[in-house]
């Protein structure tokens, strides 16, 4: 098994982005934001995409200082997609994966870069599979078709969209992961057309679809068993939710907490990782939502690692305030809302045959819980 993980600029009015790796992917994992590789930009877009043979992606924005607030999401049978804050594509591309790496045919590009991240997995022994399932309309055991039997590991972007190539109010940004019976998720929600900004998030461990409401609660929460989802928890009409399916390889998914203040601590997965994907909300353990609206992703391995986190200040002030802030030398920010600047960030520092050790170079007397999820061959 092969895995590689990096960051490339999408820069406006191009045609292609070609990135070179040594092997061949069998699958993309792709998530981007409206900034630079190594900065912060106030106003919020970004997304999650998934490619393996078919694509699926789901994207999201919110403006920043602006009153009421401006939210949106969409979804694509696209790898990449990105919008503005009301709900109109500016970045659309479609991945093609190669003998030696990827690359993406843009047929929109923005009018400033975006940074795309990126993790690839290959080898002779992976299999792979891209789509959408649709939530159901009542609680309950719903088979997901094309999972096929019971995969190694499913990642999920339950952010909520009701169709495809059709916009709809208020953010919802999500992330979810399942490895047999260890699973995670974890997501933020930003209100449209509010007054002052109206915000949630909430992270969970034991199920793979973690979705917050508008206004507190959660609006969708699904546990993965098998090829289908047990729902405990379903949106009012049904949606469409992007996945990865991987077999062949290792994979674990857990929770771990970041110190209170700077220093290493070391994540037992129980094998040795190629790579490693992580996420948070950036809050301790809870078992509800908060009034928080953050979601950072990452991704490392013994030669990269990087990461995205995008923001809205939940405080009650006359105009929203917005970020999006992208690092190729963290695989987790956890940012201030409020500011732009850093709560906590920590880098991975190595791997060994347990597991790896990340190095907190930055925490701010708060333990954070992080996903994470182990891949190996």
């Amino acid at each position: 098994m092969r895995v590689a993980t990096g960051a490339a600029v999408i820069e406006p009015g191009t045609d292609r982005l070609t990135v070179p790796l040594d092997f061949a992917p069998t699958a993309l994992v792709l998530w981007w934001g409206a900034t630079e590789p190594d900065g912060v930009r106030a106003g919020n877009g970004g997304g999650l995409g998934f490619c393996a043979g078919r694509q699926a992606a789901v994207a999201w924005a919110s403006a920043d200082a602006v009153a009421p607030t401006q939210t949106a999401r969409r979804a694509a049978e696209s790898g990449v997609l990105g919008i503005d804050a009301a709900g109109g594509v500016i970045l659309r591309g479609e991945p093609a994966l190669e003998a030696g790496g990827f690359a993406v045919d843009w047929s929109s590009t923005a009018r400033s870069p975006w940074t795309l991240h990126y993790v690839a997995v290959g080898g002779s022994d992976v299999e792979a599979a891209a789509g959408s399932l649709e939530s159901p309309r009542v609680t309950g055991r719903a088979a997901v078709n094309g999972l096929g039997s019971e995969p190694d590991l499913v990642l999920l972007a339950p952010t909520g969209p009701e169709s495809f190539d059709q916009a709809q109010r208020g953010l919802c940004a999500a992330v979810g992961a399942a490895a047999g019976r260890r699973q995670a998720g974890a997501s933020y929600v930003s209100r449209d057309g509010a007054v002052e900004a109206e915000v949630g998030g909430a992270q969970r461990g034991g199920a793979a679809v973690v979705t917050a409401a508008d206004l507190g609660g959660l609006a969708a929460l699904a546990r993965l068993e098998g090829g289908a989802l047990d729902w405990e928890t379903v949106w009012p009409t049904p949606r469409r939710v992007p996945y990865l399916a991987l077999r062949g390889m290792k994979a674990r998914v857990g929770t771990a907490r970041g110190p209170t203040e700077p220093g290493s601590r070391k994540v037992r997965v129980g094998f040795r990782p190629e790579g490693v994907l992580l996420f948070t909300w950036g809050l301790s353990h809870r078992p509800g939502p908060a009034d928080i609206g953050r979601l950072c992703i990452g991704a490392a391995t013994p030669d990269a690692q990087g990461c995205l986190s995008w923001d809205d200040r939940d405080t009650q002030e006359p105009a929203t305030a917005t970020h999006v802030r992208s690092s190729t030398r963290e695989g987790l920010v956890v940012t201030n809302t409020q500011t732009g600047g850093i709560h906590a960030a920590a880098s991975v520092s190595s791997f060994d045959r347990r597991g790896f050790t990340l190095d907190w170079t930055a925490s701010d007397g708060h333990e954070r819980e992080f996903v994470w999820v182990a891949l190996g061959g």
